[in-house]
């Protein structure tokens, strides 16, 4: 098998309730060269037996926003050793400019149907 040359980022997508977040955990954490030092007690959100969120997020209500200079981006690593997964709802918006900006890095859209997506958000936040 081929080994795969990691980029230094992957812009990570994925609509509420479509459990991205659990798939770049599991990303992180059983592929080597990843970067998870943005990961501390105040950026953790845990529902039920699962750690919903684990790291940094950009967007609107987030610790970060969506600015695509490698300043923000980078900002919640403590070094930038290591491919990181940067997760936001709203890189939707920004696809042609994360590939103009980033043509090296990866873009990854996680896809759950409509419904299912739409009961494990309501639960995971309580919403009846």
């Amino acid at each position: 098998m081929a080994e795969i040359t990691l980029p230094q980022r992957v812009f990570m997508i994925g609509v509420p309730g479509s459990r991205w977040s659990g798939i770049a955990q599991n990303i992180e954490d059983n592929i080597s060269g990843f970067n998870t030092t943005d990961r501390d007690p105040q950026r953790t959100y845990t529902h039920h037996t699962f750690s919903g969120h684990l790291g940094a997020y950009f967007g609107t209500g987030w610790e970060f926003d969506t600015s695509l200079d490698s300043e923000n981006l980078d900002a919640p690593y403590t070094h930038t050793r290591g491919t990181r997964i940067l997760k936001s709802h709203e890189w939707a918006y920004q696809l042609d400019a994360i590939r103009e900006q980033y043509p090296q890095d990866w873009i990854m859209l996680v896809h759950r149907p409509d419904l299912s997506a739409y009961a494990w958000w309501h639960e995971a936040v309580g919403l009846q």
